[in-house]
C-alpha cells in the first residue's frame, strides 16, 4: 500500500472518532441540561408532614393535669363473661347448627 492510502484511512477514523465524542458530549449536554432539578412536583408518597410548634415541657408545669380522662384512668370492664365449660359451649353450637 502506498503511504497516500495510509494517510487517507488514518484521516477518516481520525474523524470518525472526532465525530463519535462530538456525538457523546452532546447528548451528555442534552441531558444534563435537560434535567430540571426540583422542576417537578413532589412525590407525594414522600412528603412529610409539617412540624408543630409546641410549648416547652417548662412552662407547662404550672397546670395541674387534665381533667380528661387518660389511658391511666381505664378500668378494663367485662364485655360478655364466659360461665360456662367448653364442653357446654360445644354443646350448645352443636344445638344451634341442628336448629
Amino acid at each position: 500500500m502506498r503511504w497516500w492510502m495510509k494517510l487517507i484511512a488514518a484521516l477518516v477514523a481520525i474523524a470518525l472518532l472526532l465525530w463519535l465524542g462530538w456525538s457523546m458530549v452532546g447528548g451528555f449536554l442534552k441531558v444534563f441540561n435537560g434535567a430540571a432539578l426540583n422542576d417537578s412536583e413532589p412525590d407525594p408518597m414522600f412528603a412529610q408532614e409539617a412540624e408543630l410548634p409546641t410549648r416547652p415541657p417548662e412552662l407547662d408545669a404550672e397546670q395541674d393535669a387534665p381533667d380528661r380522662p387518660t389511658l391511666d384512668d381505664y378500668v378494663m370492664e367485662e364485655g360478655a363473661p364466659v360461665d360456662k365449660t367448653a364442653d357446654e359451649l360445644i354443646r350448645e353450637a352443636q344445638e344451634k347448627a341442628n336448629s
